[in-house]
């Protein structure tokens, strides 16, 4: 089971790749993953929330910038071993 605040942080992400919020930037989504896959990892449920995330990503509604971030976060995560949910780009 997830902790509370996952949900809520993969809801964002849901929200964010369909273009809701107010003025959101690719930052945006690269801090929710970030702040995600971190308190995914203390609790054991990375590969839960990264299932998710593809979820979300592989949705018909995805597409766009934010959907493009998703990718490439998700991309991100898989090449460096899921890194401790550290979204970091070169």
């Amino acid at each position: 089971m997830m902790n509370t605040s996952a949900p809520y942080r993969l809801l964002a992400v849901h929200h964010l790749v369909e273009g809701r919020g107010h003025e959101p930037t690719p930052l945006d989504i690269d801090e929710v993953i970030e702040h995600l896959m971190v308190a995914a990892a203390r609790i054991g449920q990375a590969d839960r929330a990264l299932r998710e995330l593809r979820r979300i990503s592989g949705s018909t509604r995805s597409e766009g910038l934010m959907a493009d971030r998703l990718e490439r976060n998700l991309t991100t995560l898989r090449d460096s071993g899921n890194n401790g949910g550290r979204c970091v780009y070169p």
